[in-house]
């Protein structure tokens, strides 16, 4: 019974599984339905809220700058986060604790002219955003002049990406991942 605080406290919260798995009584904070845009819920959401996004496919660059947990309702298979063609389709800038899972994450495009830094084309995970995960993801079709095509980790702490599919990247170096000045990653 996860309603009841006294059945397994602590437990780690599945975001958008519809089951309280956490027992604070907490599960989807913002709801993003075919048509909303993924960027407008996190920019409304507020430190430590959960977004689920239900399938669909979804243009966008995103930013997240603050404590979030983006989860698909469905799944890699049905839930598409898509580039725009020009810059990176997920960026994690400073947002410690922060939980990617269960996109397709494609379509990003980095290179010098649009992006200093030019790391990850699919994702970049980058300053302090310590504790950031990525899991159940498919990341594919990415490209970045510099490093990492799919995804790339810089002065983060405990990054932790397990469970994804990560294929048919480029790279200057490091295609599928790259990391730097990133500690114990798993």
């Amino acid at each position: 019974d996860d309603g009841d605080v006294n059945v397994h406290p602590g437990a780690a919260e599945v975001y958008c599984d519809g089951v309280l798995q956490d027992c604070d009584g907490s599960d989807v904070d913002v709801l993003v339905q075919p048509g909303d845009s993924v960027q407008a819920a996190i920019d409304a959401a507020t430190d430590g809220d959960a977004i689920c996004v239900e399938a669909g496919t979804y243009q966008e660059s995103l930013v997240i700058d603050r404590t979030l947990h983006l989860a698909s309702y469905s799944g890699a298979e049905t839930t598409i986060l898509l580039g725009t063609g020009a810059g990176r389709v997920i960026l994690v800038d400073g947002a410690p604790d922060t939980s990617i899972r269960g996109f397709t994450i494609t379509g990003g495009l980095v290179d010098d002219a649009l992006d200093f830094e030019g790391r990850g084309g699919g994702v970049l995970i980058a300053n302090g955003s310590d504790r950031t995960s990525a899991t159940e993801c498919v990341i594919t079709g990415n490209e970045s002049d510099f490093d990492g095509g799919g995804l790339a980790g810089v002065d983060s702490a405990e990054l932790f990406v397990q469970g994804n599919r990560i294929t048919d990247n480029l790279a200057g170096d490091g295609a599928g991942m790259y990391l730097l000045d990133a500690s114990e990653c798993l």
